[in-house]
């Protein structure tokens, strides 16, 4: 019985270290996304650049669905689309990483709110992006940071 247990755990915390990084790499999509506009004509000079932004885009997205399908077959389904974890701490820990998403965007878009009339020349496709980065790279990085302080 404490093997089934231990392997619970242990496929619980995966999936959940598999979250954050699967959050990071769209964090990643979202900000290269971005950049990309200020970037044009170093692109335009240089197509290699072109290319490796493809690819990258690519192997992001291949990883992503990969980790999506290692997650799906490791948890029960119930488990798996309620985002619901047996394990207690790991519940926290995923809680935590929403808990901190939901107060940067809602700081960030406050400071917007706040002050949008000094960023009217920002676009409204650039302005989501940055927040969808910003929103993914903080859940990410509140449970990467949490799962390596429980293991310190």
């Amino acid at each position: 019985m404490t093997n089934d247990i231990k392997s619970t755990v242990v496929k619980e915390e995966k999936d959940l270290y598999n979250n954050a990084i699967t959050s990071l790499l769209v964090a990643a999509m979202f900000i290269f996304d971005y950049l990309d506009k200020f970037q044009e004509p170093l692109i335009k000079m240089y197509t290699l650049i072109y290319v490796l932004y493809g690819i990258a885009f690519i192997a992001i997205f291949i990883l992503l669905i990969r980790n999506l399908i290692k997650a799906a077959t490791r948890m029960s389904k119930k488990n798996f689309w309620v985002d619901n974890y047996e394990d207690e701490y790991f519940n926290y820990i995923n809680n935590k990483g929403y808990k901190y998403l939901c107060c940067t965007l809602l700081i960030y878009l406050t400071i917007f709110s706040i002050f949008g009339k000094n960023f009217e020349s920002i676009p409204i496709d650039s302005f989501c992006k940055f927040g969808a980065a910003l929103g993914f790279f903080t859940y990410g990085l509140t449970v990467i940071l949490s799962l390596k302080s429980k293991d310190d």
